[in-house]
C-alpha cells in the first residue's frame, strides 16, 4: 500500500525548482497564450457553431448605448487592410525620416504579418455567422476564424503600443497606449455588432495576433542583441590609440 509522506510533501513545497524549468520566465506568458490559441482553434475549427457564440452575439447586438453603431462603423472601417496599410506606411516613412529605422522595420513587419490570416482561415475552415441566428448588417465573404480585422489591428496597434514605450512624457505615453488599446477593443466589438464574426473569431484574432506580435518582439530583441555584440566585437578589435583619437 502506498502511504503519502508528509515530509515529501513539505520537501516539494519548499523546493526552489521552478514550475517550468525549461521555459524562461518572460516567455511563459507567450506559451500560455499560444496554448490558449491552439485550444480555442481546436474548438472553433470546422463547420459548427461554438456553444455560447449565438447568445454572446445577441447580447452584444442588443446593447442600446448611444453611439454604439457609429463606433462599430468607425472601427470596422479603420480596421480594413487598405486603411491599416496606409497608416503603417505613413508612420514607417515618418520613423525612417527621424532615423528610427529599427522601429520602422518592426512596425512594417507587424503590419505585413497580417498576410498569414487567410492561411489560418483556410486551415481552420470555420464559417461566419448566418442571418438565421443573429442580425447581419455586414456580409463579408470568406471564412470566419480567426478574425482578420481583429488580428490585423492587434498586430498594428499592438506594435504601436510597444513603440509608445519610447515616449519620454508619461501623459503622452499613456494617451498613445490607451488609444491603441481602445482601437483593438472597438474593432472586436464592431465585428460582433455587425454580425461579421462570432465572438470566438474575435478572441481567436486577439490570441493569434498577440502570439505573432510576441514572436516579432522576440525576433527583434534577438537581432538587436546580435548586432550589439557585433559592434562591441568590432570596436574591441580597434587599437586603443585609434579609439581614443576617434573620441577627441
Amino acid at each position: 500500500m502506498f502511504v503519502r509522506s508528509p515530509s515529501f510533501a513539505r520537501l516539494v513545497s519548499r523546493s526552489k525548482v521552478p514550475l517550468w524549468p525549461v521555459v524562461p520566465r518572460h516567455h511563459r506568458t507567450v506559451v500560455v497564450l499560444l496554448l490558449g490559441a491552439v485550444l480555442l482553434t481546436a474548438v472553433a475549427a470546422g463547420p459548427g457553431v461554438v456553444t455560447g457564440d449565438v447568445a454572446v452575439t445577441r447580447a452584444v447586438q442588443g446593447i442600446a448605448v448611444p453611439g454604439a453603431e457609429q463606433i462599430a462603423l468607425f472601427a470596422n472601417t479603420a480596421g480594413t487592410t487598405p486603411i491599416v496599410v496606409a497608416l503603417a506606411l505613413a508612420l514607417v516613412t515618418w520613423l525612417g525620416a527621424l532615423g528610427k529605422h529599427g522601429a520602422a522595420l518592426f512596425l512594417l513587419a507587424a503590419t505585413a504579418v497580417r498576410a498569414f490570416n487567410p492561411m489560418l482561415k483556410d486551415a481552420f475552415d470555420s464559417p461566419r455567422p448566418t442571418p438565421g441566428l443573429v442580425r447581419i448588417t455586414e456580409n463579408p465573404s470568406g471564412l470566419g476564424f480567426p478574425s482578420g480585422h481583429v488580428m490585423g489591428v492587434v498586430l498594428f496597434y499592438g506594435a504601436l503600443w510597444c513603440l509608445a514605450g519610447e515616449i519620454d512624457r508619461p501623459a503622452i505615453r499613456r494617451l498613445a497606449r490607451g488609444a491603441a488599446l481602445a482601437m483593438i477593443v472597438a474593432t472586436g466589438f464592431g465585428r460582433i455588432y455587425v454580425g461579421a464574426h462570432w465572438p470566438t473569431d474575435v478572441v481567436g484574432g486577439v490570441l493569434w495576433g498577440v502570439v505573432l506580435l510576441a514572436t516579432l518582439i522576440w525576433t527583434a530583441r534577438r537581432v538587436k542583441r546580435f548586432w550589439s555584440k557585433r559592434r562591441r566585437a568590432a570596436y574591441g578589435s580597434v587599437p586603443a590609440g585609434v579609439r581614443n583619437s576617434a573620441r577627441t
